[in-house]
């Protein structure tokens, strides 16, 4: 069996390919099924336990929520996104939660992702408050 750091390494070049297509699939918007099929895939790193995995995805996923074709399928995610933003440690995913929530928001989901961000706000950090507010 190889090493851990030879697993971790793998690991790391394989998410790196992965979001890099996901990345080149957002930048041509033109492929309905490709967009839902890589917001499914990140919609399951959203709870991976590599911050910077959910990082990315968020990150990706505000991109795609941009998209007419993946518009619906990012706004599935949309509790999970919630659920990052109360418990999620690392400030700046954090950030990229709220950021997607505003991505995400229209008229048949913005009293609820109103209301969980007017809840959030009363424990923002500060960089976090000043954004939202705005």
């Amino acid at each position: 069996e190889p090493p851990k750091s030879k697993k971790v390494q793998h690991s790391n070049a394989k998410n790196s390919v992965l979001f890099e297509a996901i990345n080149l699939i957002i930048h041509h918007d033109c492929e309905p099924n490709l967009l839902v099929r890589a917001c499914n895939q990140l919609g399951q790193f959203l709870q991976h336990r590599e911050t910077n995995l959910r990082y990315l995805a968020l990150e990706s996923m505000c991109l795609l929520a941009s998209s007419e074709f993946s518009r619906e399928a990012v706004k599935k995610h949309q509790e999970t996104v919630i659920t990052a933003l109360k418990t999620e440690r690392d400030v700046s995913v954090r950030q990229r939660a709220v950021d997607l929530l505003y991505a995400m928001c229209d008229k048949g989901n913005v009293e609820e992702i109103v209301s969980e961000m007017l809840n959030y706000l009363e424990t923002a950090d500060y960089s976090i408050r000043e954004e939202m507010v705005s």
